[in-house]
């Protein structure tokens, strides 16, 4: 809730900031990367190794085809919101339809793109930063909207070949 208040600051500065009730013992990473659909399809793949509930990947809608299509050939299953319901244990869900929704795992791809693309802005990616309950996660190749990072909470990853 710290990131996704970082992002409220901004969004509707005059809201309070929501307050975190539980913490769960992961701090969020925020990956920086040069290729985002390969480095999602690692974050995914790893939390769905895991087995540990639902994982969300909450992407700018024109991101879907290629996330989902880098997903297929590393034989990771996944679920489109838009056409499969939230069934799956992996759901690719376009951030127009997230709000409302939780997931034990989030992936939030782009925040840059998801702000520049939605209608809602900001406030886009604020719904889309709290929809876990567990972990979340960052990845993006573009310098992000709103700076994400601050304090101790967040841990920035890197990943090298």
């Amino acid at each position: 809730m710290e990131v996704a208040g970082r992002v409220l600051r901004v969004a509707a500065p005059a809201l309070p900031v929501p307050r975190t009730v539980r913490s769960t013992g992961w701090p969020p990473e925020i990956i920086e990367t040069d290729d985002v659909a390969v480095d999602v399809t690692r974050v995914v793949k790893s939390e769905h190794d895991r087995r540990d509930g639902s994982v969300a990947v909450i992407h700018p809608r024109r991101l879907g085809p290629e996330i989902g299509a880098r997903l297929r050939r590393a034989g990771v299953p996944f679920g489109d919101a838009r056409r499969d319901g939230l069934h799956a244990a992996v759901t690719l869900v376009p951030v127009n339809l997230v709000k409302g929704l939780e997931f034990d795992s989030v992936v939030v791809v782009e925040p840059a793109r998801m702000v520049r693309e939605s209608p809602q802005g900001v406030r886009a990616l604020f719904v889309a930063l709290t929809r876990a309950t567990k972990r979340l996660t960052v990845v993006h190749a573009e310098p992000l909207p709103v700076d994400l990072h601050g304090g101790p909470i967040e841990r920035v990853v890197q990943f090298q070949e």
